[in-house]
């Protein structure tokens, strides 16, 4: 909540926005909040309060892990020595020391529990490295913005991320997963902790760039390449006596591929940078994965031959929504293998093709069909290249290793292609939306052969987002649609989840799934600059929905 206010309040401020000091104000009670009811001076430490049957917020009886996140936000006051004791128990064995720690809550409690043999969703006990990169987060602020204690310096920030790195591996392989012993090498969710805390490259909300590493003078060398930050090229490298590089001994700063900036010492350095580099357009949605069904129901559907591990037969296929035909030219697979892992019978297949659905319902080859990369990579992305093709549906057709009598797995499939695929700027069909306990229906009249209907249940709702404007002001929005009954329908319409309006959508003389270019509602509309979503949610009676169009 802190860290939510204070970033609000700095982006307020960039905007010159009153609400700057309204969530400067907030931040600042929240924070003293914390400080006064959340941290046991006695106990030296930040401790959870539970509202539930806790009249008199009493504080916990047990350390636990997330006590640490408040440097992470920079809530502890510098000035304040007691804070840093804290950091005692990060290294106690004791506390949250462990092999393959910190643990979640500290060892000398009663609750704690670090032989499960579930091994999952404990929190009394077991290593989770996404907490642990939290817990990196907040020792590498402890170090820039605090400094040393008599217990956390550069080397024990250290041995925490080695920690952290050994439990990013199974059977000796990277694995990634979440819940880890703290004392077994048995199998955890990854945080970057390289780049920010290590390397040590903190975001600056002006034109600089500023790298503080927390690298041991023992360390000859390291190299961060190709960073995107503020729209420019970055390289950042440290080589101790110039002979890894080639270049000369120290510190050094590319920009956009020129050096910018050295100095022959490891530490802080800061660069002034040219203004960010902004195309607005790259936060405008220009495509859309057709295979992603968020709902898990409804469409886009998809249908595979075999489910199991233990068998293959002839692939999967992607049918998006009766009437919905979209012109796709890539299929883009994410392979699983155990093979590889020595782990089972599952592996990359030996040969894959891509089908289309024709318009007269036989299933076709698709033309010029290229692999990226050429031959199948265990546990990797394999993108199929094709001709442009409209279809409604489209299908994968797996060959498996008979030779070795191996299975094929696959773990994602994905359909991207142009959004929003319509005849002129500013239209947005609804089919394309989010929808919720809605279905999607065919029909001829419909402006790409499809629409929603069937938005009948009370939670029933049409989200509709990547609506772009250049410019912010209230324009004129149609809703063309349709409602066969002799009762005038209406909807929840809410725009950002701010603006909300009850819209009226009276009966059609053509009925139920038929549609034509007069027969919309015009709403007025204020919409931000950007991407904008609009909910349609239902209200009294139906109607069904088949396109949206921002008139400019």
């Amino acid at each position: 909540m802190y860290a939510n206010a204070i970033t609000i309040s700095k982006i307020a401020r960039i905007n010159n926005d009153q609400t700057a000091e309204e969530f400067e104000g907030r931040a600042a009670a929240i924070r003293q909040g914390i400080l006064d009811h959340l941290w046991d001076d006695e106990r030296t430490f930040f401790y959870h309060v539970f509202r539930e049957d806790n009249p008199n917020y009493e504080l916990l009886d047990t350390r636990e892990e997330i006590g640490f996140y408040p440097w992470r936000f920079g809530v502890p006051d510098p000035q304040e020595p007691k804070y840093a004791l804290a950091w005692e128990h990060l290294f106690d064995p004791q506390g949250f020391n462990s092999t393959y720690g910190p643990t979640t809550c500290e060892q000398r409690s009663v609750w704690f529990d670090g032989n499960q043999t579930a091994l999952c969703c404990w929190w009394n006990g077991n290593s989770w490295p996404y907490s642990t990169g939290m817990v990196i987060n907040s020792l590498a602020a402890q170090l820039r913005d605090y400094g040393t204690t008599n217990i956390v310096n550069v080397n024990t920030f250290l041995e925490v991320l080695h920690k952290y790195a050994e439990t990013q591996y199974k059977n000796d392989k990277p694995f990634v997963a979440e819940c880890h012993s703290p004392y077994r090498k048995l199998w955890v969710v990854i945080h970057n902790n390289v780049l920010g805390d290590l390397i040590g490259i903190v975001p600056q909300p002006d034109n600089t760039f500023v790298i503080n590493p927390l690298i041991p003078s023992t360390w000859p060398y390291f190299i961060v390449e190709n960073l995107m930050y503020h729209g420019h090229n970055i390289t950042v490298l440290y080589d101790k006596d110039g002979s890894k590089y080639n270049t000369t001994a120290g510190m050094k700063i590319f920009l956009n591929g020129e050096l910018a900036a050295s100095q022959p010492q490891l530490g802080i350095m800061t660069l002034d940078i040219p203004p960010p580099i902004v195309d607005e357009t790259y936060a405008r949605k220009k495509i859309e994965n057709y295979a992603a069904n968020a709902n898990g129901f409804g469409y886009p559907m998809v249908d595979s031959s075999f489910t199991s591990a233990w068998a293959s037969w002839i692939g999967l296929s992607v049918d998006f929504g009766p009437g919905r035909v979209k012109t796709v030219d890539q299929v883009k697979l994410y392979v699983y293998s155990d093979v590889v892992t020595e782990e089972g019978e599952v592996d990359c297949p030996t040969n894959v093709t891509v089908e289309i659905l024709s318009s007269t319902g036989n299933w076709a080859l698709a033309q010029n069909q290229v692999s990226t990369p050429s031959v199948c990579i265990p546990n990797d992305v394999l993108t199929i290249h094709f001709d442009p093709v409209q279809t409604q549906k489209v299908r994968v057709v797996f060959a498996r290793n008979q030779e070795e009598n191996w299975f094929v797995g696959i773990t994602e499939l994905e359909i991207w292609a142009p959004w929003p695929q319509v005849s002129e700027e500013g239209i947005y069909e609804a089919e394309d939306g989010f929808l919720t306990n809605a279905k999607i229906g065919a029909s001829e009249t419909a402006s790409s052969g499809s629409y929603v209907g069937e938005i009948d249940a009370e939670d029933a709702s049409v989200e509709v987002a990547g609506i772009w404007v250049d410019e912010s002001k209230e324009y004129e929005v149609r809703v063309y649609y349709s409602n066969g009954m002799e009762e005038q329908a209406t909807m929840n319409v809410t725009t950002n989840n701010v603006n909300r309006q009850v819209v009226t959508f009276p009966p059609t003389v053509n009925g139920w799934g038929n549609f034509d270019s007069n027969t919309f509602v015009s709403l007025r509309i204020p919409l931000q600059r950007g991407n904008n979503a609009i909910i349609f949610k239902h209200g009294s009676y139906y109607a069904e929905l088949d396109k949206i169009m921002v008139v400019f």
